[in-house]
């Protein structure tokens, strides 16, 4: 505490913030498109679509996560 005196400790943190974490984002877009009208009905069509999502989520979105992250961290601050 003398050193750092705004480190949070362990327990300070929330138990559960999927919100914290963009990466969380990036599975909802891969979820919305994935599953779309008609949802995959086999592995094979699962792993397809998948492969496809993947390829379809942009550079700028994922860097737009990440560059979000210290809105996140303050917003966990509060």
């Amino acid at each position: 505490e003398q050193n750092l005196p705004n480190f949070i400790a362990k327990d300070g943190w929330p138990a559960n913030s999927p919100g914290f974490n963009p990466i969380e984002n990036n599975w909802s877009i891969i979820d919305e498109i994935t599953y779309k009208d008609p949802p995959p009905t086999t592995i094979k069509e699962l792993k397809r679509r998948l492969r496809f999502t993947w390829k379809k989520v942009s550079c700028d979105t994922l860097k737009a996560l990440v560059r979000s992250m210290p809105w996140r961290v303050e917003n966990v601050k509060k």
